[in-house]
């Protein structure tokens, strides 16, 4: 999951960034300059793509996992530039996402740097938080010691097991596991009688 810099004419790159097996779901705006947000999937998962809210200053791609748990995840990119107003739409639109799947995880670069304790960082944890959703990561995840790479999640547990300098972005690369809800693999009959109607004698003789 990352931002990508490509566009969407650039297949021949995009192929390249689809590891064997796997698809790239991405969403593309240009501002100035391209900066899109895309997810690389497993194809043994049937994902879907979900609409994008369209908040300026802010892209996003999100996928739900087309099984019983319904699990969403959301990537979010919000750029340094835009005003502190975005936010809110923002959290406007993960309220939303909460009520439609329980299971969600929203994730990315917010360009708000949790560890300064600014206004924009304790609205955003503390409005999160409100919704269900905790935060995971700690510590800094860009070169210069801020912390505004963020994994929350609701409905699921996230383990962060590092975070990896990549030598060509002043970002660090966070990567977690989560822990998923055991899936049912079938809906199980079952029968029922009132005990009123039951021959007590012939139900022990079952047991």
């Amino acid at each position: 999951m990352t931002k990508t810099w490509l566009q969407d004419s650039e297949t021949v790159a995009l192929k390249e960034l689809a590891l064997p097996g796997c698809s790239v779901f991405q969403q593309s705006w240009t501002r100035g300059q391209c900066v899109c947000v895309a997810m690389l999937i497993q194809e043994d998962y049937s994902f879907r793509a979900l609409p994008d809210p369209k908040i300026p200053g802010i892209e996003c791609v999100g996928l739900v996992w087309d099984t019983e748990v319904s699990l969403a995840i959301w990537l979010v990119y919000r750029w340094p530039s835009v005003p502190a107003d975005t936010l809110p739409l923002l959290l406007e639109a993960v309220s939303a996402w909460v009520l439609e799947y329980p299971s969600l995880i929203v994730l990315g670069d917010f360009n708000v740097h949790i560890d300064a304790a600014s206004s924009q960082a304790v609205d955003l944890v503390s409005f999160m938080a409100a919704l269900g959703l905790t935060q995971f990561v700690s510590g800094p995840t860009h070169q210069a010691g801020h912390t505004l790479d963020l994994i929350f999640g609701a409905g699921i547990v996230v383990g962060l097991v590092e975070k990896k300098e990549m030598p060509w972005l002043d970002h660090y690369a966070p990567k977690a596991s989560l822990d998923i809800p055991t899936l049912r693999t079938g809906r199980e009959q079952i029968y029922a009688c009132l005990q009123r109607l039951m021959d007590s004698e012939k139900f022990l003789n079952v047991l």
